[in-house]
């Protein structure tokens, strides 16, 4: 019988060959050799995206979040994200066009008096307002440039996703880069108690994006989600190796403050001159 997938706020993410890998630049970890516990940074704060279609958005600035270290909002990414799919009405986003949103926009940070609101439920209404990207304020746009990112990489490697996640967390640790990635979740995922996701678990799944900043154990990825802390462990789940190698489809990525220009460098640099001029002419 095949699976039931159930229409998420996370679309496949289309292909790009101008994609920069981020083992050519920054190399791979001996995943053998790394502890078994690991953590870029302690979340700032669980969100709650509701009922709605902004996970990319929610989980994409909780990914700013850690190397900032200021709260950004879930709300301006999400109409920035929307303004380069086009179309404010269609549901969701992908992983790519979420990223293409802090180079080119960056994140705006949130004022101290809005911080419960990140914590309610948002609302359909919430979010038909945050997708109209005609209407987000120009000042929004001025505070955003300060968390502008300058290019984003997709998590590669020669091991299974698994293991490339640990490794792109590892290799970047000391820029505090977490890894924006998303998976088929499974509804009964939800209801585990602590957050521990050892098994595969039958019945419908839906499109997720999430935010991963660590792992435990050595076999289980730390997993923040946006739908609140009364869920799994304060809203953070622990998934280990097989899930994840079989649910997390979307692909990964991360944000650099590098420019695109110095990747292309080092690529050329490194012999990956097919890769770099394919980038350049694609």
């Amino acid at each position: 019988m095949p699976e039931l997938i159930q229409k998420g706020g996370l679309n496949p993410t289309p292909i790009d060959k101008r994609d920069f890998p981020v083992t050519p630049v920054f190399g791979a970890a001996n995943v053998s050799n790394l502890p078994r516990e690991f953590v870029v940074a302690s979340p700032l704060i669980i969100k709650d995206q509701g009922d709605t279609d902004m996970c990319t958005a929610y989980a994409l600035s909780s990914v700013s979040e850690d190397q900032e270290e200021v709260i950004l909002d879930p709300f301006y990414t999400f109409g920035r994200t929307k303004e380069i799919t086009g179309d404010m009405d269609a549901w969701g986003a992908d992983l790519r066009s979420a990223c293409k949103s802090g180079v080119s926009k960056g994140f705006r940070p949130m004022r101290d008096d809005q911080l419960d609101y990140l914590r309610t439920p948002a609302t359909r209404e919430d979010r038909d307002l945050a997708a109209d990207w005609r209407a987000i304020p120009r000042i929004y746009d001025q505070n955003a440039q300060v968390h502008k990112k300058k290019s984003f990489v997709v998590v590669d490697g020669n091991n299974d996703f698994f293991d490339n996640v640990k490794s792109a967390l590892w290799q970047l640790r000391d820029q505090k880069r977490s890894v924006f990635t998303g998976c088929n979740w499974r509804g009964a995922w939800t209801d585990v108690k602590g957050g521990i996701i050892e098994k595969r678990y039958d019945g419908a799944a839906y499109g997720h994006a999430v935010k991963c900043f660590g792992w435990d154990l050595g076999e289980y990825l730390l997993f923040q989600l946006s739908n609140g802390n009364e869920i799994g462990d304060d809203g953070v789940f622990k998934i280990h190796r097989e899930q994840v190698n079989e649910a997390f489809t979307y692909g990964a990525f991360t944000l650099l403050d590098l420019p695109r220009e110095n990747m292309e460098y080092e690529l050329g640099r490194l012999g990956w001159f097919r890769y770099w001029f394919n980038s350049i002419i694609s």
